[in-house]
C-alpha cells in the first residue's frame, strides 16, 4: 500500500490529535463536503504515505497540545 488517507470534521480535535499520533499529515480543508443539519460542513483531509517517516512517540500536535502521555505539560 502506498496512500492511506483519513478524513475528519475541524470541531474533531481528538480525532485530529489521534491522527497526528499515527503519523498522518494534514493535507487540507474540504470545503462544503457534507450537508448535515441543514448546512454544509467543511473536513480535514489527512494521508500517510509509505516514505513517511514513522510516528514519534511524544511528539507534538498540530492541535497545540504541549502536553506528555500524563497530561502535565512538556518540558521544552
Amino acid at each position: 500500500m502506498q496512500r492511506i488517507q483519513a478524513a475528519t470534521h475541524p470541531e474533531n480535535l481528538a480525532e485530529q490529535k489521534a491522527l497526528e499520533k499515527a503519523g498522518f499529515t494534514l493535507e487540507g480543508v474540504i470545503r462544503a463536503c457534507e450537508f448535515r443539519a441543514g448546512k454544509y460542513r467543511d473536513g480535514y483531509l489527512y494521508s500517510r504515505l509509505r516514505d513517511d517517516p514513522g510516528p514519534v512517540v511524544g511528539n507534538g500536535s498540530v492541535t497545540g497540545s504541549e502536553n506528555d502521555a500524563s497530561g502535565e505539560p512538556s518540558e521544552h
